[in-house]
């Protein structure tokens, strides 16, 4: 019986152990990520939100189009479209439901067919 105490007591420290391993790299790591979110990056984006906030649709569409999606790489536009679709379905019920054109000169062209008509 005291063997087997013995032998539950060196897996529990082994076990403490690795897990104190464990949560000291993933610390690290959060630790890292906030060194790089520096306070003046913090900053910029509360005023990004504040000045952004009075604006009307017509407006953010603008600042998006023009300046914010250029920016983007094809990783990001992949996720904000994903998030897009899965947050405001409602919006995008008719593209959900049509099949996606091969190039962007058609997808201009049945826009502007569809308008014609």
């Amino acid at each position: 019986m005291k063997n087997g105490v013995n032998v539950l007591a060196n897996a529990i420290d082994s076990l403490q152990k690795a897990l104190l391993e464990e949560v000291d790299v993933a610390t690290a790591a959060s630790l890292k990520d906030m060194e790089e979110q520096t306070p003046a990056d913090l900053s910029a984006r509360y005023w990004l939100q504040v000045f952004c906030e009075p604006l009307n649709r017509k407006q953010l569409l603008q600042i998006i189009n023009g300046f914010m999606v250029p920016l983007l790489n094809d990783d990001q536009c992949r996720k904000l479209v994903k998030f897009l679709l899965i947050r405001f379905p409602e919006y995008y019920t008719e593209e959900l439901q049509q099949t996606p054109p091969t190039q962007e000169g058609e997808a201009e062209l049945s826009k502007k067919k569809a308008l014609s008509v």
